[in-house]
């Protein structure tokens, strides 16, 4: 496809984390999301996530991570925040909000905005 990379690193930095989390947030806001933990570590989510309910915990869930991992960063606790990271776009892909090669290419600090047209979003 013939994609640029604007950073050849394996690791990106934390001012790339940190605007990598910024934007998340504002993608889960447009949604309508709210940074609340899921209400049960133990459970399993037992029906598909499209349905709305679990997707919208689900989501919240995400968006409480990206506050969390803000937090992390700030506080030098990078192997976990990179972790998290990952966390938060494994959900993000599974509720549709992102494709992988959308998460692939925000590793790579590239953000093709139009390509974002996930749940509750329009395509440009």
């Amino acid at each position: 496809m013939g994609r640029q990379l604007l950073s050849t690193s394996e690791k990106f930095s934390k001012e790339q984390a940190r605007g990598m989390l910024a934007r998340y947030v504002a993608t889960l806001s447009e949604l309508g999301c709210e940074p609340i933990a899921y209400p049960d570590l133990e459970a399993r989510v037992e029906v598909n996530i499209v349905h709305s309910d679990t997707k919208r915990e689900v989501l919240d869930h995400a968006m409480w991570m990206c506050e969390e991992t803000a937090t992390l960063i700030r506080s030098g606790r990078w192997a976990k925040a990179h972790r998290w990271i990952g966390m938060i776009q494994a959900l993000l892909f599974d509720a549709g909000v992102y494709s992988i090669s959308d998460l692939k290419d925000h590793n790579r600090d590239i953000w093709p905005a139009e390509r974002r047209n996930g749940p509750g979003t329009q395509a440009d």
